[in-house]
């Protein structure tokens, strides 16, 4: 039983920050109306894609090492790396909300915005600095800056709520900030002074970074283009879809990041098939709570919106496990060749949905992006493994 709770943790603490970001998306939905609330909502769903873009990949690295590879200076280098590229979301952010802005910074509640693409940087430099916990097959301390996080995040915006003050959500990134700060030190505290330097470390972190941003912007794209292409309060539709379905994306993402380590004894076949089969299951769950969510975030989104979207889902949690077995495997340049290949697709299919059929055509490139990215992976696969067999059989 303590074995279960303590793999569960992590789960708990993930659930906890995206319960933390729902909040805020009430809060915005709540507290605003007309042109700001479709902006502030609009927004805040960009904002998740340019957070997801800046990772540079610290944490898969980290998270790749035996035990005995982790050293201060290793832990040192992959956070300065992640840091210099986790500032990247914010500043590319800011330059997309001022586009999307109907004042610009003039916006009400503009910088509001802004101080929680900070705090999203926090939290990724955050996850990259608890990493080595998990190799250390010690989650429950893994999962305990989350829990943490995501209670005091809910408690601010509960507070937020019951003033009637949006500006005070603004007040998440010292939250964020404070996560990270206590995280790295005591986690530096715990690693050894001295050890064989890590060989290429940089290019090796940036490959995977490289990778987990291309394989991000390809899912993100869609949301990308919806705040772009269409008026503010249809991106605002799908602002909302998007965030609650990325809110369960993390359970999936979660339990496929403890797999890393311990994915070369596991049949990838059916790791496969069991997460694909709890992402359906999740998928229809939403389906059917949706007008609880229509009625709690007072935006109704049209069913032919969200069942794509929700098919999307199902069909990333079975990929989530497809990048884990691929991590756990070193093999970081197929996942590279894959996810160019699907980014180039989704850049040319998406604005050539909208297009052609609007907002529908949005909803419906979710899904055929994420079947496209699981076709390429075996066939990449299957490519770089024939010569082997030849070879073997010689």
């Amino acid at each position: 039983m303590k074995r279960l709770l303590r793999l569960g943790a992590p789960t708990v603490g993930t659930v906890l920050l995206r319960l933390a970001q729902l909040t805020v998306l009430l809060a915005f939905a709540r507290l605003t109306e007309g042109e700001t609330q479709h902006f502030l909502v609009t927004g805040f769903g960009v904002l998740a894609s340019f957070a997801i873009i800046s990772d540079a990949g610290g944490a898969p690295f980290l998270l790749s090492l035996r035990p005995e590879r982790h050293s201060l200076q290793t832990f040192g280098r992959v956070l300065a790396l992640q840091g210099g590229f986790a500032l990247l979301g914010p500043v590319a952010f800011f330059g997309f909300a001022i586009l999307i802005a109907p004042d610009g910074i003039a916006t009400p509640h503009f910088f509001v915005l802004i101080a929680l693409s900070l705090a999203q940087a926090f939290d990724t430099m955050a996850r990259t600095a608890k990493s080595p916990w998990l190799v250390q097959r010690r989650d429950h301390l893994f999962a305990f800056p989350d829990i943490l996080n995501g209670l005091c995040k809910m408690a601010l915006v509960g507070l937020a709520l019951l003033v009637g003050s949006v500006d005070l959500v603004a007040a998440v990134m010292l939250v964020s900030a404070i996560a990270f700060i206590g995280t790295f030190l005591v986690v530096r505290r715990g690693l050894p002074g001295q050890t064989e330097r890590e060989p290429k470390l940089a290019r090796r972190v940036l490959e995977i970074g490289v990778t987990g941003m291309l394989s991000s912007a390809y899912s993100q794209t869609p949301m990308l283009f919806a705040a772009g292409m269409l008026p503010l309060e249809v991106s605002a539709v799908f602002a909302v879809t998007y965030r609650i379905v990325q809110a369960l994306e993390l359970l999936p993402a979660t339990a496929t990041v403890q797999l890393i380590p311990r994915f070369r004894s596991l049949d990838a076949r059916r790791v496969w098939m069991l997460f694909t089969g709890v992402g359906v299951i999740l998928a229809v769950v939403l389906i059917l709570a949706w007008p609880i969510v229509t009625e709690v975030f007072t935006i109704e989104v049209p069913l032919e919106y969200l069942v794509p979207i929700a098919l999307a889902f199902a069909l990333k949690c079975g990929n989530y496990s497809v990048v884990a077995y691929l991590l756990s495997s070193e093999k970081v340049r197929q996942r590279l060749v894959v996810t160019v290949l699907t980014g180039i697709f989704a850049v040319i299919l998406v604005p050539s949905l909208i297009l052609a059929a609007g907002p529908r055509g949005l909803a419906l490139s979710a899904p055929i992006i994420e079947v496209v990215f699981l076709a390429t992976t075996i066939i990449i696969l299957r490519t770089t493994m024939r010569p082997l067999r030849r070879k073997g059989s010689e």
